[in-house]
This record gives structure tokens, C-alpha cells and sequence, in this order.
């Protein structure tokens, strides 16, 4: 908040990296309606992954920048219904080469237990903490260094580990074809 005196004495929302990440994501979760009321969308597909920027905006409707992630997403092949997103956006407070990464998945998980993250034939690369829950789902949070992202970069798949509420272990492949391209792209245009 401003001291008092000052001449502006509104308060100010101080929000800490992991949650600004929570909400890119959930800001560029596609919705009904979102192209048409977004200006300003940029949509660029790399093989397994979508990088998508978009500008953004305070209530009152002043410009912000551009926030931009790349993303897949697992979905069900009998109802289309989302299994598990994973988006990667470049993380300003980390050290250059980091990545923030924002894993939404559906509600019934072990919310102690969190989100492992490994490569194909490789051990854990990260275990991710859940944040909290929300109507898309439940949001894991982390930021993976630059030797992780290496790792996962230069992979071809990775595995998303987790448990069920009821003690069940839940492993999904994601694939990585794409991924490197993706990521140099995205942080090219974070330098814009």
C-alpha cells in the first residue's frame, strides 16, 4: 500500500510468481466466446504442444502486455472430457532458462501427495505442489530450473505421476515432440 500522503493512496496487489502463473493459465484456458472478445490472440501449434500469447488486460481495461504459455492438454477419447493441461510460461523472477509450470488436473487427487513429474526412462525431474482447487480443476505449481527444463526439453515423453483420493496411482505420458521448438519460441518472445 502507498504511505499515506502520497498522492496515490490506493491499495496496491502484490501477487506472488506462482499464483501470477495460476492465473496466465487460467486467462488462457480457451473458453466460449474468448476469441471474439480478445483483440489481440497469437496461436502457434509445434507439433504435440500450442504456444498461446494473448494481451492482456486490468479491469479497468488498461493494457498489461502480452501473456503467453505453451500448452497440451490430455482429454478422454470417449466423452473429450480434460484429463490433465500442463502450460509452461517463461518465469520472470526465476533465473533465465527457468519455467514456470502450471499442471491442472481433475478434482479426486491426493492433494498432499502433489504432482511428480518425470522423464521417459529417467528418474523424478520435479514433484509439484498443488495450490488449490478451482472450477477447472485442480492447479499444481512450480518452477523448474534450467537444467529440469533441459532435461525435459530433450526428451520425447515424460510421465505425469499422482494418486487418487482413494490411494490409486494415476501415471499419464504427455508427449514432448515439439516441446524445444515451443520453448524457443516462447522465449524469444519474452524478450520482445
Amino acid at each position: 500500500m502507498a504511505a499515506a500522503g502520497s498522492p496515490d493512496d490506493r491499495p496496491r496487489l502484490r501477487l506472488g510468481h506462482r499464483l501470477r502463473a495460476v492465473l496466465a493459465c487460467l486467462l488462457l484456458t480457451p473458453s466460449p466466446g474468448l476469441a471474439q472478445d480478445a483483440p489481440d490472440i497469437l496461436t502457434e501449434n509445434y507439433r504435440d504442444w500450442a504456444l498461446i500469447c494473448q494481451n492482456g488486460a486490468t479491469a479497468e481495461g488498461a493494457q498489461t502486455g502480452r501473456i503467453c504459455e505453451i500448452t497440451q492438454e490430455l482429454r478422454q477419447s470417449t466423452d473429450v472430457q480434460r484429463v490433465l493441461r500442463i502450460a509452461l510460461a517463461v518465469s520472470p523472477e526465476a533465473p533465465e532458462g527457468s519455467a514456470a509450470l502450471t499442471l491442472i488436473t481433475p478434482f479426486g487427487v491426493r492433494l498432499a501427495d502433489g504432482v511428480s513429474l518425470a522423464v521417459a526412462d529417467d528418474d523424478t525431474v520435479a514433484r509439484v505442489p498443488f495450490l488449490t482447487c478451482l472450477a477447472v480443476g485442480c492447479i499444481a505449481n512450480e518452477t523448474l530450473s534450467p537444467e529440469m527444463m533441459d532435461r525435459v526439453a530433450q526428451s520425447e515423453t515424460a510421465i505425469i505421476g499422482m494418486f487418487t483420493a482413494s490411494g490409486d496411482e494415476a501415471q499419464l505420458e504427455i508427449s514432448l515432440r515439439g516441446l524445444s521448438a515451443a520453448w524457443r519460441r516462447l522465449t524469444a518472445l519474452a524478450q520482445e
